[in-house]
């Protein structure tokens, strides 16, 4: 009875045995899957610190140099707002007509017994300039006078002017028939240039022609035919030189330059030049041309007066 027993109960213990056996692997699976995923969280918290102590350093040059990056955006930003402010103050400059180097060269023309008392002036749209001059001449013959500053300024305009800027009549006066014509300035790019005029020569001769006077001067060299060659006979210290020019081209400052007088009369008021009395002459002269740079917005004119 005892054996039956025991074996009883052997038997009974097996079979719980038995029993038991799939729970333990299914805890032991358990158990290992869960190793498994703490291994692979673990790892993932290492690759993710890993990548953040990579990120830091970036992140710390960043820190540095942005300032100065921000700084050099808002400076493009200026010098961007400079750029535009300057093309479109270009192209309102270069769409004006500037009077100042006009004045200039006029009053490069009027000599010591001449006197201006006014100017108006008006530019158009199509390039044309228009001027009015008014003033005073005096001299023995203040007509003459008047008619040498209106050469003169055809000399200084005109389309086929030699370069050469004479000194205005300072010794006399009163017009001469023949006076010396002294170079004081010679225009850069100018045929007289070219022929290396220098100033204080004395031009003598214009392709064999007598220079006796400012007027010969300009008469001469308006009569030049472009492309031609020509000869200059100037006197340099003393010494007589004969140069060679050509106009190859007309100068394109000023082009259809056209002086004439709206009126010359002589007053009834003397002039004391040199503690001479000389007669006077007013005159007004009309000047017109047409320039090269745009003289104003279209539709628009631009006006001056003195």
């Amino acid at each position: 009875m005892a054996l039956q027993l025991n074996l009883l109960h052997e038997q009974f213990t097996e079979e719980r045995q038995r029993q038991r056996d799939p729970l333990k692997i299914g805890i032991l699976v358990l158990t290992g899957l869960a190793g498994l995923l703490v291994l692979y969280y673990l790892w993932s918290a290492y690759r993710t610190l890993q990548t953040k102590g990579q990120l830091a350093t970036p992140e710390r040059d960043w820190a540095k140099v942005e300032p100065k990056v921000t700084a050099a955006q808002k400076r493009m930003e200026d010098l961007s707002g400079i750029i535009n402010a300057t093309r479109a103050l270009d192209d309102y400059i270069d769409g004006r007509f500037f009077w100042a180097p006009l004045l200039e060269r006029i009053a490069g023309c009027v000599a010591p017994n001449t006197q201006l008392t006014s100017f108006n002036g008006s530019a158009d749209s199509n390039k044309a300039v228009e001027l009015m001059i008014d003033g005073f001449a005096a001299g023995r013959e203040p007509r003459a006078v008047a008619e040498d500053f209106r050469q003169m300024l055809l000399e200084q305009f005109g389309q086929n002017s030699l370069g050469i800027q004479p000194r205005p009549r300072v010794k006399n006066a009163e017009p001469a028939e023949t006076e010396e014509v002294v170079v004081v300035q010679v225009i850069e790019g100018s045929p007289a240039q070219q022929a290396q005029v220098q100033p204080g020569d004395i031009v003598r001769k214009i392709d064999n022609r007598d220079v006796k006077n400012i007027g010969d001067l300009s008469d001469l060299s308006a009569q030049i035919e472009l492309g031609r060659k020509i000869n200059l006979e100037v006197q340099r210290k003393g010494k007589t030189l004969k140069l060679g020019a050509e106009i190859k081209e007309r100068r394109a400052d000023y082009k259809d330059v056209k002086v004439e007088f709206k009126s010359l009369e002589e007053v009834d008021q003397i002039a004391i030049i040199s503690g001479n009395h000389m007669p006077m002459a007013r005159f007004t002269l009309a000047m017109s041309f047409k320039s090269p740079a745009q003289p104003g917005s279209a539709g628009a004119a631009t006006r001056a007066k003195k």
